[in-house]
């Protein structure tokens, strides 16, 4: 699949950048082989909360100056230390990005093993509140790792393959 943005500039349009926790790592391999004629980066740290990306958000966003970002982000926070209060974290990751003039489009968590992770249906709640471009990973079926969290590979091309489709019909990518 080859695609392009949309955008006002020639420089603009063809940077994406993917930023987010380990599922991140897990969906850069296979973005970056759909994104092959655009200038896609990926900056992935797994384990990291909401809260840990505002930092690392600015630095990515101000350094690369992409036209579009995918955010990959709250799994981490939806386990038992999951407070209401860090919810400003998921306002400032997307003040950052639309402050840049990128199109911000937050990938949420996939559905989640509900005893290790509690709290993934108000992490989803407040990604929604923070952004209008929120695409859903609850309604993709993909196959898991023994843990229940991550992808395997095929899952990870298939959780792709959904975010892209969406994409276009959206009409975020052509």
């Amino acid at each position: 699949m080859t695609v392009s943005i949309r955008a006002s500039s020639e420089e603009h349009q063809r940077k994406i950048l993917l930023i987010g926790d380990s599922l991140c790592e897990g969906l850069s391999p296979h973005f970056r082989k759909n994104f092959n004629n655009q200038e896609f980066s990926s900056h992935c740290v797994g384990g990291t909360t909401t809260k840990q990306w505002i930092k690392l958000a600015s630095h990515d966003v101000n350094k690369t100056k992409p036209r579009l970002v995918l955010v990959s982000l709250g799994t981490n926070d939806a386990g038992e230390n999951f407070k209401y209060s860090d919810k400003e974290s998921y306002k400032k990751i997307s003040k950052i990005v639309e402050e840049n003039g990128a199109l911000l489009i937050w990938v949420s968590p996939p559905e989640l093993n509900k005893k290790k992770l509690p709290y993934a249906e108000p992490v989803r709640e407040l990604i929604k509140e923070s952004t209008s471009n929120y695409f859903d990973s609850t309604k993709i079926q993909f196959s898991r790792t023994s843990d229940g969290i991550h992808a395997t590979s095929e899952g990870y091309a298939t959780w792709t393959l959904s975010i892209m489709n969406w994409l276009k019909e959206k009409k975020f990518i052509e």
